[in-house]
Protein backbone atom coordinates (compact mmCIF):
# COMPACT_ATOMS: atom_id res chain seq x y z
CA UNK A 1 0.00 0.00 0.00
CA UNK A 2 1.38 3.40 -0.89
CA UNK A 3 0.60 6.83 0.54
CA UNK A 4 -2.08 7.44 -2.08
CA UNK A 5 -4.04 4.36 -1.17
CA UNK A 6 -3.76 5.21 2.53
CA UNK A 7 -5.03 8.76 1.92
CA UNK A 8 -7.98 7.45 -0.09
CA UNK A 9 -8.95 4.92 2.58
CA UNK A 10 -8.57 7.51 5.35
CA UNK A 11 -10.76 9.95 3.41
CA UNK A 12 -13.47 7.35 2.85
CA UNK A 13 -13.45 6.28 6.50
CA UNK A 14 -13.61 9.89 7.71
CA UNK A 15 -16.86 10.59 5.88
CA UNK A 16 -19.76 10.97 8.29
CA UNK A 17 -17.53 11.94 11.23
CA UNK A 18 -16.82 15.35 12.77
CA UNK A 19 -14.37 16.07 9.97
CA UNK A 20 -15.93 18.43 7.37
CA UNK A 21 -16.99 16.69 4.15
CA UNK A 22 -14.83 18.85 1.84
CA UNK A 23 -11.80 17.90 3.91
CA UNK A 24 -12.46 14.20 3.36
CA UNK A 25 -12.78 14.80 -0.38
CA UNK A 26 -9.45 16.65 -0.37
CA UNK A 27 -7.84 13.58 1.22
CA UNK A 28 -9.39 11.32 -1.40
CA UNK A 29 -8.30 13.63 -4.24
CA UNK A 30 -4.75 13.82 -2.89
CA UNK A 31 -4.68 10.04 -2.65
CA UNK A 32 -5.80 9.68 -6.24
CA UNK A 33 -3.09 12.15 -7.23
CA UNK A 34 -0.43 10.11 -5.43
CA UNK A 35 -1.51 6.97 -7.26
CA UNK A 36 -1.59 8.84 -10.60
CA UNK A 37 1.96 10.09 -10.07
CA UNK A 38 3.11 6.55 -9.30
CA UNK A 39 1.53 5.13 -12.44
CA UNK A 40 2.83 8.01 -14.53
CA UNK A 41 6.40 7.35 -13.42
CA UNK A 42 6.00 3.62 -14.04
CA UNK A 43 4.47 4.21 -17.48
CA UNK A 44 7.15 6.53 -18.81
CA UNK A 45 8.76 9.19 -16.66
CA UNK A 46 8.03 12.47 -14.94
CA UNK A 47 6.93 13.92 -18.28
CA UNK A 48 4.00 11.50 -18.58
CA UNK A 49 0.70 13.43 -18.48
CA UNK A 50 -0.60 11.24 -15.65
CA UNK A 51 2.43 12.13 -13.53
CA UNK A 52 2.09 15.84 -14.30
CA UNK A 53 -1.64 16.07 -13.57
CA UNK A 54 -1.33 13.79 -10.55
CA UNK A 55 1.49 15.94 -9.21
CA UNK A 56 -0.68 19.03 -9.46
CA UNK A 57 -3.55 17.31 -7.69
CA UNK A 58 -1.22 16.06 -4.96
CA UNK A 59 0.31 19.50 -4.50
CA UNK A 60 -2.98 21.37 -4.21
CA UNK A 61 -4.98 18.64 -2.46
CA UNK A 62 -2.48 17.61 0.18
CA UNK A 63 -1.36 21.17 0.91
CA UNK A 64 -4.96 22.35 1.38
CA UNK A 65 -5.76 19.26 3.47
CA UNK A 66 -2.79 19.73 5.76
CA UNK A 67 -3.41 23.43 6.34
CA UNK A 68 -7.13 22.89 6.95
CA UNK A 69 -6.73 19.96 9.35
CA UNK A 70 -3.97 21.86 11.17
CA UNK A 71 -6.21 24.90 11.49
CA UNK A 72 -9.06 22.77 12.88
CA UNK A 73 -6.79 21.07 15.42
CA UNK A 74 -5.04 24.26 16.54
CA UNK A 75 -8.27 26.24 16.99
CA UNK A 76 -9.94 23.43 18.92
CA UNK A 77 -12.73 22.96 16.39
CA UNK A 78 -11.64 19.35 15.98
CA UNK A 79 -10.37 17.40 18.95
CA UNK A 80 -8.85 13.99 19.40
CA UNK A 81 -11.26 11.68 21.26
CA UNK A 82 -10.37 10.66 24.80
CA UNK A 83 -10.18 6.97 23.86
CA UNK A 84 -7.43 7.80 21.36
CA UNK A 85 -5.37 10.18 23.51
Amino acid sequence: MNAGEFAQIAGWLARGTDIPAPLTWLAIAAGIGFVAVSYGFIARDQSHPLAVVGGGVVFVGSLAFQFWIGFLLLTGRLTIPEWNA
